[in-house]
């Protein structure tokens, strides 16, 4: 009975990673960050880039990882005025849906480790910004297949803080 349950074992792991797709990818991002310090409000959009790996180990399911340097932000009056740098180490899980032989449409959700750098001035001095946290993030994207391994791909991502902070991105990737 044990060698059944190895034997079966040992054939569904096969089946499940014959199924698996690897890739690379690499994308240019616009991130929108309204942010609220003291009694003002500031808004900024960035342009920065991103890369990330994946795993496609189903038709419709797969797992990333990225690193994103999403700009240097720097906005402010007489009164007030902030500057930082803004980086994030993400996983995720995505689910597509295949339209045709060339489209999939999919969502994403997973964890970021947000990473804010840099300064904050007011009438009371200068303030250091050096925080990071776990944030939930979730986004949706499409992905224009380009023979059997490379893609376009175009995504919106939300990041769940305090702050309004969302990304969108378009670039290129490769699977293996």
């Amino acid at each position: 009975m044990k060698k059944i349950i190895v034997l079966s074992a040992l054939v569904a792991a096969s089946a499940f990673t014959a199924r698996a797709e690897f890739y690379v990818g690499a994308s240019l991002t616009s991130t929108a960050a309204d942010i609220e310090a003291a009694a003002e409000n500031f808004s900024s959009d960035e342009m920065g880039w991103k890369a990330y790996v994946g795993w496609t180990f189903l038709d419709f399911l797969g797992a990333e990882a990225g690193y994103r340097d999403l700009g240097t932000f720097s906005e402010g009056g007489e009164t007030e005025r902030f500057d930082f740098d803004l980086a994030v180490i993400d996983v995720s899980a995505r689910a597509f849906l295949p339209i045709g032989d060339l489209f999939n449409l999919y969502g994403k959700v997973g964890y970021a480790n947000i990473a804010w750098d840099g300064k904050y001035e007011d009438a009371d001095g200068e303030f250091s910004i050096d925080d990071d946290n776990w944030e939930l993030f979730y986004g949706i994207g499409t992905e224009f297949k380009l023979g059997k391994n490379f893609a376009i791909r175009a995504e919106w991502e939300m990041y769940d803080t305090d702050e309004d902070l969302n990304t969108l991105s378009a670039g290129l990737l490769f699977r293996f």
